[in-house]
């Protein structure tokens, strides 16, 4: 929904003399909700005032939005609830599409984005009335939306002969929607790409160029990974796409090691990726009958932290970069280089150019992405070189260590991992070293009364304990799991966390997955910190599982365990006790699971009954962070991966804290 704050700076409240209730008042327990740090927070750009009815209109509560010329642009007959505040102030920020300040359509658009199918469908019927094309057609695009199917003949004439480029716009849209329901990828791209040529606006341009990215992704190279960034693990069936006519025989490897030959079009195969999600490079080769090279795939699995990614057809002499940007923003302009000389430029799909170089020329090859945001991320590979890869079997191991006191040298510590003394190499302080950070964040339904209070507090602990170097994450878990991956950027910070809504149930332990992957590049300090209400009640992944993942990643883990108190249930026949084994006692053996796996990782665990310590807990985290330091020593790897017990001391005495153990990587893993 597309509102321009600097045309929309005030936001109303019609009260009438009395709220309609018999015992309470909503409009006073509405009007103190809008004190909240949280909502103060994202009303800077508008004033807010509270004002009677308009003369000779209904005298029902509403909230209405009022542009620079004093037209009210949009109101909803309501008095929201903490539920429908959130909606409308993310639509007032411009977080949902589709809404413009026009009188004909807001009303049924509000009402559908508030959940009111039943209310916007009434309005919309009306609209189909007008005596104006654009209304009317509109209206006929959107209840298509409500539809389904059967409207897509009438939404396809209309975005060919649509009277308004508007029109023709939302009907290529919705055509889009529609092909993808029915997995039609190559009709949704050209739907898409009609959109963009009947973009008026720059926010319908943007909004086709992601719709174009998010059809981009769905044509994968390879059929059955899923969307970029999905978790893998366990039995996938793999297809690769696009496969030379002359192939005889697909291989397909992880980690290189070879895992299933496909002898038959159209080469499918099933993988097993393992019970954790962990990453791995997969590679698929396309070979012909004696057996020469025609294509490659490589494929990163579970790589979160990666932005981009090149992937090289041996065969025709062609690179491809493969762009994955974060939720929201737009590719602008992809390139390669060649030695420092670029060639290709792209602004759209596919990113795909010659590549002609000498033969056994040597050099480095550069693909770069630019987002809209004016950020940039690149990939490398070094071709063609001479000599050998020189390895190794030591590892260098980097353990984060909190000190109470003054950081110590090398020669002043001493490790012994499983049971051998290792040599330090080196302390990083907190200050030679940014922090990496991810907020798993409770958006669960539950979380309703609750949420603005833990928005407050989470933006407050990053703008006080965060500098401009640290990065951060937020994985928001709720109906969905809502993921906005590690960045500088503090207004996308700021824009995620207050974009949660609270919805739906706890996948607490699938979140707290997709967090420590995203932290799992090492190279800086790194912590995840969790907050949750209650227990798991959807996650695929276990409690076992996340600690598996959180053992190879090496990242401290932060609980925040939110407990409200909750009256004793009512005794059982044959039982004596006033509690049973019920949700609470489930909640709390879930919160006691988290906090031991927690202190296990080197980080903390607090319990909470009641949210007046929140702040406080938060700056107790943030210190506590600014003592963590990374300490780095050499180890030798086994015959495969395992987890070593570790322990670490300071010569002479000196408190500090630090993970029960390490992951290492045996030398088949490498």
């Amino acid at each position: 929904m597309r509102w321009l704050l600097a045309t929309l700076p005030t936001l109303i409240f019609h009260g009438p003399p009395s709220c309609p209730s018999q015992r309470l008042d909503p409009c006073k327990d509405f009007l103190a909700t809008m004190q909240h740090p949280a909502i103060v927070r994202r009303l800077d750009d508008y004033e807010f005032r509270v004002e009677p009815p308009p003369a000779g209109e209904s005298a029902e509560p509403s909230l209405a939005v009022r542009d620079a010329a004093g037209t009210t642009t949009v109101r909803w007959h309501t008095i929201p609830s903490l539920q429908d505040l959130g909606k409308i102030l993310n639509l007032m920020e411009g977080a949902t599409q589709y809404l413009d300040a026009d009188d004909a359509y807001d009303p049924a658009l509000a009402a559908l984005a508030l959940g009111n199918a039943a209310r916007g469908r009434q309005l919309l019927e009306e609209l189909r009335g007008s005596a104006d094309a654009e209304p009317r057609e509109l209206a006929t695009v959107w209840l298509g939306k409500l539809n389904g199917k059967k409207d897509a003949a009438t939404v396809a004439n209309l975005a060919k002969n649509g009277a308004t480029p508007r029109v023709r716009f939302e009907a290529w849209m919705e055509m889009a929607r529609l092909h993808l329901l029915e997995n039609r990828v190559g009709d949704a791209a050209a739907a898409v790409e009609a959109a963009v040529e009947a973009a008026d606006s720059p926010g319908e341009r943007k909004a086709a160029r992601l719709a174009r990215q998010y059809i981009e992704e769905r044509r994968s190279s390879v059929l059955g990974l899923g969307r970029s960034g999905e978790l893998i693990y366990g039995k996938r069936t793999l297809q690769p796409r696009g496969v030379p006519k002359n192939t005889a025989r697909v291989e397909l490897r992880l980690d290189g090691k070879l895992v299933a030959t496909a002898k038959r079009a159209p080469f499918a195969s099933t993988l097993g990726f393992g019970r954790i999600p962990k990453r791995q490079v997969l590679e698929i080769a396309a070979l012909d009958r004696g057996g020469k090279l025609l294509q490659k795939v490589t494929a990163v699995i579970n790589e979160r932290s990666a932005a981009s990614s090149i992937e090289l057809a041996e065969a025709g002499n062609e690179v491809t970069a493969a762009v994955r940007a974060p939720r929201g923003t737009v590719i602008e302009e992809v390139w390669f280089e060649w030695n420092g000389s670029r060639f290709g430029r792209f602004e759209k799909p596919p990113y795909r150019a010659p590549l002609q170089i000498a033969a056994g020329e040597p050099g480095v090859l550069r693909a770069v992405a630019r987002f809209d945001d004016g950020t940039e991320v690149e990939d490398a590979r070094l071709l063609n070189a001479s000599g050998g890869t020189l390895t190794s079997d030591v590892h260098l191991m980097e353990v984060p260590v909190y000190f109470e006191t003054a950081v110590p040298g090398p020669s002043e510590l001493q490790i012994r991992e499983k049971d051998r003394s290792r040599r330090v190499e080196r302390v990083v302080a907190a200050s030679e070293a940014p922090l990496r950070l991810a907020l798993v964040l409770d958006a669960s339904l539950s979380m309703v009364p609750h949420l603005f209070d833990l928005q407050e507090a989470a933006l407050q602990f990053v703008e006080r304990n965060l500098d401009a170097r640290d990065e951060t994450a937020i994985v928001g878990f709720g109906a969905s799991v809502e993921v906005l991956r590690p960045t500088r950027n503090r207004a996308a910070v700021e824009r995620a966390v207050l974009g949660l809504r609270a919805a739906g149930a706890t996948p607490l332990h699938d979140a707290m997955v997709q967090a420590l992957l995203d932290l799992q590049v090492g190279g800086s300090r790194r912590a995840l910190v969790v907050f949750s209400d209650g227990m798991d009640t959807s996650s695929i992944l276990g409690a076992g599982d996340v600690e598996e993942v959180a053992r190879r990643v090496g990242v401290p883990i932060y609980v925040l365990s939110f407990i409200a108190p909750l009256p004793p249930e009512p005794a059982r026949p044959g039982r004596t006790s006033v509690m049973t084994p019920s949700n609470a006692e489930i909640a709390y053996r879930a919160q006691r699971e988290l906090a031991a796996f927690a202190k296990r990782s080197g980080g903390k665990a607090f319990s909470l009954n009641s949210l007046d310590r929140l702040g406080e807990i938060w700056n107790e985290i943030g210190a506590d962070l600014r003592k963590q330091s990374l300490v780095l020593f050499r180890t030798e790897p086994g015959a495969g991966d395992e987890w070593r017990p570790l322990q670490i001391s300071v010569k002479g005495g000196g408190e500090l804290r630090a993970p029960a153990g390490v992951y290492v990587t045996g030398r088949g893993s490498e």
